[in-house]
């Protein structure tokens, strides 16, 4: 027996000239192999050349379940046991065995696997690499009982210590090559029924016989590995391999070593044909020989890396030869400028650069592979793949995958396949989006008890059923008893403390008053006796922007027309009306559709959340792992989340209303409630839903209408006409800004301008209901050092519309400086009719309420 840790030199081990040069010539062999099957084999074959043995086997420890399991063993046709007790007795002592005649050896001889397979000799030899076991190397006869001498253990430990470091060795090469690799049945083949694609695809065809290295460039998402995967099968080698590695994972020395393997010799030592042809080489390119090298994001590789791989490609070194497909995001011409992309490299590809259109260049293919990727989500209990229905199609055609291209429309489709109710994908069922947008300056809420509090059921009933039966009284004494103090006062809460009350609310919390809303809980109540439980119809959904703008447009003609701040009983129907049409959605539509696409004072908070500060998000990582979708779709007697909405989507989206459902639901708590600085990130809001543009402009025309109704509007002629008027504005500017001068590289441009515009209109429409605040008008202000005093409600109407000016003008200040940093060509009238709009606007409102 010979303990590892021993060092033995050539003396004391008693070797022969013969046998050291032996050992010296095993030991370079297999510590220049990276390929670890490749090296298991060669390292059992030495054994056997060396000593005179019958069998052998090479053992591995299974990392997960800690156990030995033969990796490759000799006869490879030959099923046969080997000594357990041998092999456990030198991995328990940590050392060398050698037996010389097993059946006579006391430590072994009554073991029952010497008796059955009446083994004669053997060795064993643990695999140790820094004092950890990697597995054994067990070798034996069963004619010769005397076929090993004393100097065989010493070879045989001094073999296996240097075989356990290049074993050590291949294992973490082989880890970090399948940590960069993709295998090609994850690969999704290329759908072109667009004119773009099918350009495409006759260019790949053409390239492809070949056999010529190959730059493909798009924008993330766009399909480049599906291109590459292309070119692979239209060249005839569908069976050969296609190795895929991601230079952006390649760091440091090792990058070398992935790609070309361990190559032991020096520069300059061997012609490079010689290093690089050897079966010895067992990086990513050793492996993709006979078929396809693809590097995605090829300008992550080190320059020196790309001078090597341009020499060993253009020199012709690889037998079989490699065909050799980079991927990049960016433009060719700009990473050589930057030096991202080196000259001998990038001649490689001379004419041979193929670059891929994004999405929303390719619509017509949108649709073909939203139901490709449906086909491959099986959903559990259903014995079809879900399909896409017409109002998801039409849904489909109006996204524009910005974030992800094709890439995130399969995330889309595989989400969308989780979460719909049978067989069929419905509209409400698509989401899209960044699921994390980087990092951003915010604080997690959930932390706090007081949130945490908020967030169970219980409490939120309460609180939502005390406000409920507040409102039920106002309404009530509004309606019968409009004359007594109880009525007035039950109106002026609504129309001086309410109304202004939420306008901030709106603006500095988002949509913080939406939970507690009396008109969705009176809904959710009636709904628990009775409902039809019906799918929100398409046309609600397609036109929920100009239905809550209507809606909105009507609340403000009747407040004037019926002079609500001063009769009660107006005030009473209104509120009853509002409370009718939340009850008839909740009867006829599952969850909530007033809230989600019908609600005018939704659509406004909507609106002004974008802005917010607080917000609903989920973590991408718990999503993606552990989510059961229990958020969106509910479970048991609850329906899920009532706005139609997934938290992993939510985190710019103005359709969340705060409810806190999905933290009180999610069994893996990913939903959190965040705050963040007010206005961070409106104007780079990529998918800032269209769906609020009407409503906004609508909002930004009426609010100067509103101001001016106590004046030269007063008379309801004059109010209509001027309510009239300002739609028709809307209706322009929305078309204008959002339809007509809307650039196809920023098609969201228009709806950010938008969202501006509402932010603009919060000064006009909170100057409005300031002077309906009781006893505000009148008060007065004095001036410091003087006698005279001024109007303190002509004070706050210039503080809310120089707040409301400044958070506008940063807003579009930042929306134009983000557009020109993506390099989106906007028209300069576009800007132009903004500022001069957004500048009249201002100019007015400074007027109307220094005229009132």
């Amino acid at each position: 027996m010979f303990s590892v840790s021993s060092v033995i030199t050539p003396d004391e081990a008693r070797l022969s000239q013969v046998r050291a040069e032996t050992l010296s010539r095993v030991a370079e062999a297999i510590q220049s192999i990276g390929d670890l099957d490749d090296l298991l084999s060669r390292f059992l074959g030495f054994v056997f050349d060396i000593f005179q043995v019958e069998r052998g086997v090479v053992l591995l420890l299974d990392p997960d379940t800690e156990e030995l399991k033969p990796t490759i063993r000799r006869p490879a046709d030959e099923e046969f046991r080997i000594s357990q007790t041998i092999v456990r007795y030198a991995i328990d002592n940590r050392m060398t065995v050698l037996v010389s005649n097993a059946t006579e050896d006391q430590r072994f001889r009554q073991a029952a696997s010497v008796m059955a397979e009446v083994i004669q000799a053997a060795m064993c030899a643990p695999l140790i690499f820094h004092d950890r076991i990697l597995g054994a190397v067990y070798v034996d006869t069963r004619v010769n009982p005397l076929v090993f001498e004393e100097e065989d253990l010493a070879l045989f430990n001094l073999i296996a210590a240097n075989a356990a470091i290049a074993i050590e060795h291949a294992m973490l090469l082989r880890e970090k090559l399948e940590s960069t690799r993709l295998t090609p049945d994850k690969i999704e083949p290329l759908i072109a029924e667009s004119a773009a694609m099918q350009a495409i695809q006759e260019r790949l065809q053409q390239l492809a016989p070949t056999g010529e290295p190959v730059l493909i460039t798009g924008k993330p998402g766009t399909g480049k590995l599906f291109a590459a995967k292309t070119l692979h099968v239209s060249a005839g080698q569908r069976e050969a391999p296609f190795i895929v590695v991601d230079c952006t994972e390649l760091a440091g020395e090792s990058a070398a070593e992935v790609l070309f393997g361990p190559d032991r010799h020096k520069e300059g030592t061997a012609p490079l044909q010689d290093r690089y042809r050897s079966r010895r080489v067992g990086g990513a390119i050793q492996q993709a020989q006979g078929g396809t090298l693809v590097l995605r994001h090829i300008s992550a590789l080190a320059p020196s890396l790309q001078e090597k791989l341009a020499e060993v490609i253009r020199d012709g070194a690889l037998r079989p030869a490699v065909r050799l497909i980079a991927t990049t995001n960016e433009e060719v011409d700009h990473l050589r400028q930057t030096g991202r992309l080196v000259g001998p490299l990038a001649e490689l590809f001379a004419d041979r650069v193929v670059s891929l259109p994004t999405l929303r260049e390719r619509k017509e293919d949108l649709v073909p592979l939203a139901r490709y990727f449906l086909s491959r989500c099986h959903q559990p209990g259903h014995e079809y793949a879900p399909q896409l229905s017409a109002s998801a199609e039409h849904a489909l055609r109006r996204l524009h995958f910005r974030h992800g291209n094709v890439a995130e429309l399969r995330q889309a489709m595989e989400l969308a396949a989780s979460i719909a109710d049978g067989p069929e994908v419905g509209a409400e069922h698509i989401f899209v989006g960044p699921q994390g947008a980087g990092p951003r300056l915010e604080l997690d809420l959930h932390s706090l008890r007081f949130v945490r509090w908020l967030a169970q059921p219980k409490v939120a009933s309460f609180l939502q059923g005390l406000v409920l039966l507040a409102f039920a009284a106002i309404a009530v004494f509004c309606l019968m008893q409009p004359s007594s103090w109880p009525g007035r006062i039950a109106n002026s809460l609504v129309w001086g403390l309410w109304w202004p009350a939420l306008l901030v609310l709106f603006l500095f919390t988002g949509r913080v008053w939406c939970p507690a809303c009396p008109l969705a809980k009176a809904g959710r109540l009636v709904s628990r006796v009775f409902s039809i439980r019906g799918q929100p119809p398409q046309w609600i959904k397609q036109y929920t922007g100009w239905l809550t703008a209507a809606l909105f447009v009507a609340i403000i003609w009747t407040e004037h027309f019926f002079h609500m701040p001063t009769h009660p009983r107006a005030t009473g129907w209104l509120l009853l009306v509002l409370g009718t049409l939340a009850v008839v959605f909740s009867v006829l539509y599952v969850r909530e559709v007033w809230c989600r696409y019908a609600c005018p004072l939704g659509a406004l908070a909507a609106g002004y959340s974008v802005a917010a500060p607080l917000y609903v998000h989920a973590n991408p990582a718990a999503c993606a792992n552990k989510c059961e979708t229990e958020c969106y779709k509910g479970k048991n007697h609850d329906e899920g989340c009532p706005m139609f909405q997934h938290p992993l989507y939510v985190r710019d989206t103005p359709f969340c209303k705060l409810c806190l459902h999905c933290l009180q639901v999610c069994p893996n708590e990913s939903a959190r409630l965040y705050l963040r600085p007010p206005l961070q990130d409106v104007w780079r809001l990529d998918d800032l839903n269209e769906a609020l543009a009407p409503v906004s402009w609508a909002v930004f025309c009426l609010a100067p209408v509103l101001l001016a109704s106590h004046g030269p509007l007063s008379g309801w002629a004059e109010f209509t006409t001027a309510v009239l008027l300002a739609l028709a504005s809307a209706s322009a500017l929305y078309w204008l800004l959002c339809r007509r001068l809307t650039p196809s590289a920023d098609p969201v441009l228009g709806a950010r301008l938008a969202s501006a515009a509402l932010l603009l209109a919060w000064g006009p429409l909170m100057a409005f209901h300031l002077a309906s605040i009781p006893g505000f008008a009148a008060a007065r202000l004095q001036l410091p050092g003087r006698e005279a005093s001024v109007s303190l409600l002509l004070v706050a109407q210039f503080a809310v519309l120089a707040v409301a000016t400044v958070l506008a003008g940063i807003t579009v200040t930042r929306i134009r400086a983000h557009s020109e940093r993506r390099g989106a060509v906007v028209p300069r009238a576009v800007w132009d009719v903004a500022a001069l709009v957004f500048f009249a606007y201002v100019s007015a409102a400074v007027w109307l309420i220094v005229a009132r």
